[in-house]
């Protein structure tokens, strides 16, 4: 039997999560027009990729991708994005708090 694979590609902050999703709203607002992306919204009954972001704090996101992991989801494609006025900062905060949870589950 072939195993598959579920990775969804989903936005990630380590950050304060109201400013985090002002920010995901601004960022990612382009996949609001296109079709495909229309389709998961409504099929997840949200309006934009902010609502779908991972944002918060370490436990947030922890809490977050434990939840993704029981409902199947295999591996995550992050799309790290800054939040705040030293992006470098916030970028590197994300993907080291990332990188250390290994594996979830």
């Amino acid at each position: 039997m072939r195993e598959y694979l579920t990775v969804p590609g989903l936005p990630v902050a380590l950050a304060d999560p109201e400013q985090a999703r002002t920010v995901a709203q601004s960022r990612f607002a382009r996949y609001g027009g296109l079709e495909n992306y229309r389709k998961v919204f409504d099929r997840e009954g949200v309006d934009s990729v902010a609502e779908l972001a991972l944002v918060g704090s370490e436990s947030d996101l922890e809490r977050e991708l434990v939840g993704y992991a029981g409902a199947g989801v295999t591996e995550l494609w992050p799309a790290v994005f800054p939040v705040g006025a030293d992006a470098a900062a916030s970028l590197d905060r994300t993907r080291a708090f990332l990188a250390q949870l290994g594996s979830i589950g």
